[in-house]
């Protein structure tokens, strides 16, 4: 995984959980964000658009001017009037051999045409022109555009109307832990973590009583860079009634897989060890459950609640 895939595969993977039947998928507008914690979208209106397998295409590579130019080459073949097509980025490692096709209006500009300020040396980067592309097309009555080839001083572009796309802006937090996240763990314990991820971005909003966990939750999805582990990896709390385990201020987190029942109990230990990682600790959980501790008061314990919806831990560490 490339940097410049990650705004795909977080636009694409979070759409794809969120999506209705009016649209096939969403690409992002990167170099447009918003305060650093939104991103502009175009989302493809299903009609005229497919996503179109093609075997040995591979656009995992490097550069995006190559791995958009292996998609153009494929789906120029076809000579389709008032298409156009461009990579589509996943987490499933068969999206590189796949493309999004749609109906747009393809236009060529020369670099004069456009404003804005690149700030970039690597003009041949089609990803520094989304800015200054989108700018023009909304300017000239679309609903966005992107940039695809330069050459020798020609962009080419292709233009969205309004009953092709539709702009919308996504939380950074929302789509970036799709690819802010390491696991070394195994790919169905990552998967009941991302499962555990969605609860929890669905269920901290409204914890409108303690703004703090909402505001973490935020800041760890959207910024923090962490790594998961088994329980058994080395783990500094040990493993004995432990559900998981993290380091204030850390990266990692550890989980004790085996004794989470259900997709809950795993969302509140995850939320619980987050708030370590962002900065929120608690004083030692007691032998009985006397809600009047500092314990139970503590952001970690109530971002459990907040999951789950009623006070009461249980008797495992955390």
């Amino acid at each position: 995984m490339y940097d410049y895939q990650k705004a795909f595969i977080g636009v694409y993977e979070y759409f794809e959980k969120n999506k209705s039947s009016d649209f096939l998928v969403a690409i992002p507008i990167i170099e447009d964000s918003l305060e650093g914690i939104k991103t502009r979208v175009l989302k493809i209106k299903t009609d005229g658009a497919e996503i179109i397998s093609h075997e040995g295409l591979n656009t995992d590579l490097s550069s995006p001017q190559l791995a958009f130019r292996n998609v153009i080459d494929i789906f120029s073949q076809k000579n389709l009037q008032g298409y156009g097509a461009i990579p589509i980025f996943g987490l499933d490692p068969s999206m590189y051999n796949k493309y999004i096709q749609f109906k747009c209006t393809v236009q060529m500009l020369k670099v004069g045409d456009l404003v804005g300020n690149l700030n970039s040396p690597d003009i041949e980067n089609p990803l520094v022109w989304y800015k200054a592309i989108d700018t023009y097309a909304r300017e000239k009555g679309f609903s966005g555009g992107i940039p695809v080839l330069i050459n020798e001083g020609d962009i080419t572009i292709y233009l969205f109307s309004p009953d092709q796309a539709e702009p919308d802006i996504f939380n950074n937090y929302e789509i970036n832990h799709y690819t802010n996240i390491s696991y070394k763990v195994s790919i169905d314990q990552q998967k009941l973590l991302m499962q555990a991820h969605e609860l929890i971005l669905s269920k901290s909003s409204s914890c409108n009583s303690h703004p703090e966990i909402l505001l973490a939750v935020k800041g760890v999805y959207g910024q923090t860079q962490f790594t998961y582990h088994d329980i058994n990896d080395k783990c500094p709390c040990g493993t004995e009634n432990v559900l998981g385990c993290a380091r204030l201020g850390g990266h990692d987190i550890w989980i004790n897989f085996q004794d989470h029942d259900t997709i809950e109990m795993l969302a509140e230990t995850v939320i619980h060890e987050q708030m370590h990682i962002y900065g929120y600790d608690h004083p030692d959980q007691p032998e009985n459950e006397d809600l009047s501790d500092p314990f139970y008061s503590s952001i970690p314990a109530l971002a459990e609640i907040c999951i789950r919806g009623t006070s009461g831990l249980g008797t495992y560490i955390r």
